[in-house]
């Protein structure tokens, strides 16, 4: 894995993929609100967002390379976290 290998690496990447990603949803909800408020500025934002060369081909795949990141480092972590335990947490 190379730069994240130490058990503190892994979190800390995956605590910056989970906040690229509440980044996205905070901007999401912002242009989402503005529908509300103001359509016109609404209908600006998603032309733009529609239309833009680096929003379609650049940003999208750094947005789902993103997501798949974080879901991927988190069935390592969590799997890694298991086999670390010697006793498993008690069941009832």
């Amino acid at each position: 894995m190379g730069m994240i290998s130490s058990s503190i690496a892994r979190k800390f990447a995956m605590a910056l993929s989970g906040l690229f990603l509440v980044f996205f949803l905070g901007q999401h909800f912002t242009i989402n609100l503005t529908s509300v408020i103001d359509p016109d500025t609404f209908n600006s934002w998603s032309q733009f967002m529609g239309t833009n060369p680096i929003v379609q081909f650049a940003l999208q795949p750094v947005l789902i390379a993103g997501v798949v990141f974080h879901f991927v480092m988190s069935f390592i972590l969590e799997l890694k976290n298991y086999k670390a335990r010697d006793v498993s947490y008690a069941k009832y």
